[in-house]
């Protein structure tokens, strides 16, 4: 009967009341244009200091929905928020632990609706405010449990609000609601983590700081995907700080230590960078907070640069189109054009080419060209979107005044007599100026002097020796030796310069040496023979005595093919040109047939062929083609750039019909077999300019970065145009410029001077050999008095102190490191050394002499000590106070260390404040990275790691003055149970003296520096550096670290609690069941509230899991314990547990009311003492949501 009333109950109360739908809402994000070219600066704002708008260190950056701009503000404590473009607005937060103070805030986001939240990192929390800065809510307090932090630092938002926090030191991340009740919680195999950011696909980004990588996750913490190591290449980090996405999903980095931004897809793939290090606009100095909004803009908080910089993506402009015309584009030199510019897309800048080594910026240049040839010229055209370049090939034109070459003689007439021709082909000039001519249509060779005097003949139409059927070419070596190619009976002949007959080669046909009407023939200058075998379509190489060596080409129209090559011509260096006659070109080759270039019609030539013949090269390299076609000779160079052109078709001196052979003599004189008109033409240069010889020498050729050099042109022949290249890169067209080097090296210098005549180039290799400057380097010589107590408290008063000598040697190169150390202390009562074993030592000396593994790293420093047994009595007039929270470990753990120093007086030169972990054999200890934190003013930002000397800033100190630090200390026993205290100290810099020694590779401390009883102190390296000599007397006071594995009872913290569970509000009863015989007692219960009860009694107001902490004492020996997640706190009405009110709960109270279930008087709702149906009735209305709390 109970239960059918009961379920008559529950069934009224339900139908009577409404349940309210729940609705969703929809997050947009909006797009941001990818720029593909980069991102530029924009503006800045901040400078060091406390004043509005200035900055100490800032931390984080955050940008809301309306533009505005937060900013932690990391040595100031506060926030600061400023408009889009850095106009300040306001600011709230002071140095404090109350709602609204801040202790080292770090992480900053804004929501959606504009709540700012901020990682109060050394307060342990999380605060919230209005955009206004009006506090809202905080949450969290130090601890490892659900929803508390040892250092957050991170922090986004995601698109439902809810609120994510990466806590440093303990490698997790943290879900919250918006209010901060917690959700969830994951580890990373991060180490030492510093930020998070949000995409809109939802997935999370971590700077995986230690690590120096990125770390993509999904919201409930799986791994998906991380990219990154250390170094400076793209995507490469260096203590990569601040993390943020823009809406299409990039992912923008703070790479800390590399000072730049560097910007990924959001798979990691690289897109950009951007920053080096500096205090310029884009240059960063260790660069923390990064935020994108939703234009693209990116804005960074630069830490040690105190300020914040903003940067956009670069404007894309229209594309460029570059074009352009010419005035002329054919003309005798000198010829002066005018370009004209017709490029379209808006340019704002151009660089010309005129292809003469020459260059202009104008957009509508005039330039004038001094030298013949075809040159071809190339524009780039530029805006800041861009560039384009347009090359128009030989686009100029440039030949000499019609005189250049001018006529000198002319011989021959139709016959068959002495100096007479019929068809003559071939011609060749011996080096003593004799002519030879192939005489094809009478089969015989006839040779004159140069100036058309016969001199004799030889050959009559037959087979035998000597004999000749339509010989062609003819060549003749440097001995003299003629080579006649017998056309018409498929050999070679040579003979003497007389005509005596000396060999033969070749028969009919298509072997090795064999030939089918060979035509062309050629000599190099090792005398190695080159024959055009015009119908095999090949070209073939013999020894001088006719022993074939190879052969290459075949009939057909593509690189080494031929189609009736009847010339063949090779220059000085080896080089081998083919007149390609029935393909209309030349063919260049090397001497073992490698084909190099072609020289063929096209539209944008100046020079075509039409059937070429006879083809020679000149001793300057220039090659002259006998174009029989077009009735004309040409010229070029080597490189195929046209110099000239004469001849027309016609009978007059000058004029031709059908040329066919060509060569020239050492003077430069052009000899033509006239072919048609039998007879040969001789030509000379007229009006030439003589080839420039290239020189020029240097004011300086060694010497350190940046190196000035003069350079002074020695060239002779009149250059008319200059083009130096100075080995780096580095290019001049002045006559006599001067360059500076700025990067060490050995470079080689080249000039090339021009005039009409041609080019000249001289290289003169390692000419210019730049240094280095030496590294900068410092020895510092402190002469230390060290007070040393076995205590916590050090009080201002005179001490027996020991001096001891401290010898620092540093790098101040980043670029340099110092190896084979080496330090010599000499000098009265030396008592004992650091690092023994690497020295040899008697009472007045020590040399330590270091293995190699013992280097100075480009800006860190390495010292060694010499203690004496000298002692004197010092004032010191300050005091220091040293706490822990923690002195016994029995596993890993954490030790807080709080220290307080008050300076009596300033009387010093420089203070620094120090602490380090105690070593020892029986654990592993170390500072832990960012838990530092002082409100002493530092003259330097705190270092990154390692043990902390701070110097602190001697002109912002207030003597009587507290000033506090807290730093943080890993301790990880070695297997048994340890007791330590870190050592803390306060230096004072008394005097000093300073010296510059120079380059060198010891540095000693001068004579005038030392004592009476001190003799030498020095370090020496393996690098030569620039010495400074800094001597220091010091007072130091130290409270001794302990490092210890103890004897003896300690004290052994342990509790007990009952009950462990139970939903709001729950009285829990504490039970102390330490070891040791503690006699002081700490309970920390999780949610804010702490007792020193031995036993207390707890009442739990609010659902959650509690880990709960007890500190137990004993003399100085303190030990603790943390029960992770203890005390479990149901929601209120949360009778089964599972998190919320739901049905089963309501079903409980009833059973309650009707007795089925013992009584719980966390059910007495309306407090009443007693569980009725009132209270059944109340949590029922609480269910279907008509009361808003029980």
């Amino acid at each position: 009967m109970k239960k059918v009333t009961l379920f008559l109950f529950i069934f009224i109360l339900l139908t009577c009341l409404s349940v309210p739908a729940v609705s969703g809402e929809d997050v947009n994000f909006i797009g941001v244009t990818e720029s593909s070219f980069g991102y530029e600066f924009v503006t800045k704002w901040g400078v060091k200091g406390s004043d509005d708008g200035e900055f100490s260190f800032p931390r984080g950056v955050a940008v809301d929905n309306a533009g505005k701009i937060y900013v932690t503000d990391w040595g100031n404590n506060r926030v600061q928020k400023f408009t889009g473009g850095g106009t300040f607005e306001m600011k709230w937060g002071t140095n404090g632990t109350e709602d609204g103070n801040f202790r080292s805030l770090l992480g900053i986001a804004v929501d959606d609706v504009g709540n700012v939240f901020v990682a109060d990192s050394d307060n342990s929390r999380i605060q919230k405010f209005t955009s206004e800065g009006s506090f809202v809510t905080k949450w969290g307090k130090y601890g490892f449990g659900d929803g508390e932090f040892k250092c957050p630092s991170g922090i986004a938002i995601d698109g439902l609000g809810n609120v994510y926090v990466i806590d440093w030191s303990s490698s997790c991340v943290q879900k919250f609601t918006s209010d901060g009740t917690f959700e969830m919680k994951w580890g990373t195999n991060s180490t030492f983590p510093n930020d998070i950011a949000f995409d809109s696909a939802g997935s999370l980004y971590i700077t995986d700081t230690r690590n120096d990588r990125i770390q993509k996750f999904t919201t409930n913490g799986t791994l998906v995907k991380e990219w990154g190591s250390f170094g400076t290449g793209d995507g490469e980090f260096s203590f990569p700080r601040g993390i943020a996405v823009d809406s299409t999903g990039n992912v923008y980095v703070a790479d800390g230590n590399n000072c730049r931004i560097q910007k990924f897809t959001s798979e990691g793939s690289f897109l950009t960078k951007w920053g080096s290090f500096g205090n310029g606009d884009g240059e960063f100095k260790f660069p923390f907070g990064i935020d994108v909004d939703d234009f693209g803009n990116v804005y960074v908080a630069d830490s040690d640069n105190s300020r914040v910089q903003v940067f956009r993506p670069e404007v894309v402009t229209p594309a460029l189109v570059a074009n352009f015309t010419a005035n002329t584009k054919t003309g005798a030199a000198p010829l002066e054009v005018q370009f004209n510019d017709t490029s379209t897309g808006i340019p704002t800048s151009w660089l010309w080419n005129f292809g003469n080594g020459n260059t202009s910026t104008v957009q509508n240049p005039v330039h004038t060209y001094h030298t013949a040839g075809n040159y071809t010229v190339n524009l780039t055209a530029m805006n800041s979107g861009g560039s384009d370049t347009t090359e128009k090939m030989d686009y100029i034109e440039v030949t000499t005044s019609s005189n250049e070459y001018e006529f000198m003689t002319k011989w021959g007439s139709p016959g068959s007599g002495d100096g007479e021709f019929y068809y003559p082909f071939g011609i060749a000039v011996d080096g003593a100026g004799m002519v030879y001519v192939s005489d094809t249509g009478n089969h015989r060779i006839q040779k004159f002097t140069s100036d058309g005097t016969f001199v004799t003949a030889w050959g009559t139409n037959g087979m035998g020796d000597g004999d000749f059927y339509a010989p062609h070419g003819i060549a003749v070596d440097s001995l003299g030796n003629a080579y006649v190619a017998d056309r018409g009976q498929y050999r070679i002949q040579k003979f003497t310069s007389g005509g005596t007959f000396a060999a033969k080669w070749g028969i009919k046909g298509t072997g090795d040496g064999e030939f089918n009407k060979p035509e062309g023939i050629t000599v190099d200058n090792a005398g190695n023979v080159y024959v055009a075998d015009t119908y095999n379509n090949c070209i073939q190489k013999f020894t001088s005595g006719g022993t074939f060596l190879m052969k290459w080409g075949s009939k057909g129209t593509g690189n080494s093919e031929f189609n009736y090559p009847s010339g063949i011509a090779v220059d000085g260096l080896g080089s081998v040109y083919v007149a390609d006659t029935y393909n209309h070109r030349i063919q260049k080759f090397t001497g073992n047939g490698t084909f190099v270039t072609k020289w063929d019609p096209k539209v944008t030539s100046y020079w075509e062929f039409n059937y070429p013949h006879g083809i020679t090269v000149d001793g300057l390299g220039n090659v002259y083609v006998a174009d029989s076609g077009n009735h004309r000779i040409q010229k070029l160079t080597g490189d195929g750039i046209l110099v000239t052109k004469w001849g027309t078709y016609g009978t007059d001196d000058g004029e031709f019909d059908d040329p066919c052979g060509i060569a020239v003599d050492g003077a430069g004189n052009v000899y033509v077999i006239d072919t048609d008109n039998e007879r040969v033409q001789v030509f000379r240069p007229g009006n030439v300019t003589p080839v420039p010889v290239a020189g020029f020498s240097a004011n300086i050729t060694d010497g350190a970065i940046p190196l000035a050099v003069q350079f002074t042109d020695a060239s002779t022949g009149d250059p008319t145009a200059w083009s130096w290249s100075f080995g780096d890169g580095g290019t001049s067209a002045d006559e006599n410029p001067t360059y500076v080097y700025e990067a060490a090296g050995s470079y080689n210098v080249s000039l090339a001077v021009t005039n009409a005549a041609g080019t000249d180039t001289i290289t003169k290799l390692s000419l210019i050999n730049v240094t280095a400057p030496a590294p900068k380097a410092e020895f510092d010589f402190n002469r230390n008095f060290v007070a040393l107590i076995d205590d916590n408290t050090f009080s201002a008063g005179n001490y027996t102190s020991e001096l001891t000598y401290l010898l620092h040697a540093a790098s101040m190169d980043m670029n340099s490191t110092l190896g084979d150390l080496t330090y010599i202390a000499q000098a009265e009562n030396l008592s004992w050394i650091d690092y023994s074993a690497y020295a040899t030592r008697n009472l007045t000396y020590v040399e330590w002499n270091f293995p190699s593994e013992y280097v100075i790293p480009g800006g860190s420093g390495f010292d060694t000590r010499a203690g004496t047994n000298f002692s004197e009595d010092k004032f010191y007039n300050h005091e220091f106070t040293r706490v822990c929270n923690a002195t016994i470990f029995r596993a890993p753990g954490v030790q807080r260390t709080n220290l307080t120093v008050t300076f009596n007086d300033l009387d010093f030169e420089s203070i620094f404040v120090g602490f380090a972990s105690a070593k020892d054999l029986n654990m592993t200890t170390g500072i832990i990275n960012t838990s530092v934190v002082t409100d002493a003013p530092l003259a330097e930002p705190l270092p990154s790691g390692g043990d902390y000397h701070l110097k602190l800033d001697k002109g912002a100190l207030t003597a009587g003055t507290e000033y506090y630090f807290r730093f943080d200390t890993l301790i990880t026993p070695n297997g048994s149970t340890v007791i330590h205290k870190p050592l803390v100290y306060v230096w004072e810099g008394i005097n000093h003296e300073s010296a510059s020694l120079g380059e060198t590779y010891k540095a000693e401390v001068p004579a005038g520096m030392l004592l009476a009883d001190e003799y030498e102190f020095s370090v020496e390296t393996n690098t030569s550096c620039d010495w400074s000599v800094v001597r220091q007397d010091n007072l130091i006071s130290v409270l001794e670290g302990t490092s210890i594995k103890p004897n003896g009872t300690l004290p052994v913290a342990d509790f007990s609690a009952s009950p462990l569970s139970g939903a709001a509000i729950r009285q829990v009863n504490f039970t102390d069941i330490s070891e040791g015989s503690p006699d002081t007692w700490f309970w920390d219960f999780g949610d804010g509230e702490t007792s020193s009860e031995v036993n207390p009694v707890h009442n739990y107001t609010s659902s959650g899991k509690y880990s709960v902490t007890l500190a137990v004492s004993k003399g100085d020996a303190v030990d603790s314990i943390t029960k992770a997640d203890y005390i479990t706190v149901f929601l209120k009405g949360d009778f089964n547990g599972n998190g919320i009110v739901d049905i089963g709960d309501v079903s409980r109270v009833a059973y309650m009311v009707v007795g089925l279930t013992p009584v719980d008087m966390a059910a007495d709702f309306n407090g009443n003492g007693e569980v009725d149906t009132g209270d059944a009735a109340k949590i029922a209305w609480y269910f279907v949501g008509n009361i808003s709390e029980l």
